[in-house]
């Protein structure tokens, strides 16, 4: 069966009830999903980002402080952005440790879904870091990938 070109954007046959709308589509919602990368150390940042990148992602932006992060979340969130996925360092120089910074971004906008790195895994599990997604330095490219495709998309295990 052939369709015409108003029934292949809208993903079938118009008004069949399985039909999909383009909007719904894959690709288009991760460009819709927004991912902050904050670490305090730029090349972690730099490859975090391009992981993101390489999986589809276009809005993805690189942090070196939780308060700049903070700041940005608030500004998501106002303008309506509903996916939002936070990778994050545990061990940041600055006055707010992992915790209280989760707690915060939590405030801001509780969808928000937060992948913690850390080089210094037994130490977070100790101060109780609660995290989606818990990757040690060094994690592998595609642990990273898989983590956000799962949070963000459902996929990826």
């Amino acid at each position: 069966m052939a369709f015409s070109e108003k029934q292949r954007s809208e993903g079938g046959r118009e008004g069949s009830p399985g039909a999909f709308k383009k909007t719904d589509s894959p690709a288009l919602l991760k460009k819709q999903a927004s991912i902050l990368i904050v670490d305090d150390i730029p090349i972690v940042r730099r490859m975090a980002a391009r992981v993101a990148q390489s999986a589809g992602y276009t809005d993805v932006t690189e942090i070196d402080n939780r308060d700049k992060a903070l700041k940005l979340i608030e500004e998501l969130t106002s303008r309506g952005k509903d996916k939002i996925l936070c990778i994050s360092d545990f061990d940041m120089p600055n006055n707010m440790d992992y915790n209280s910074f989760r707690e915060e971004v939590l405030k801001r906008n509780p969808n928000v879904r937060i992948i913690l790195i850390t080089g210094t895994i037994v130490e977070a599990k100790d101060a109780g870091a609660v995290a989606d997604i818990s990757l040690a330095k060094p994690f592998a490219i595609e642990d990273l990938k898989a983590a956000i495709g799962h949070l963000l998309d459902g996929q990826g295990q």
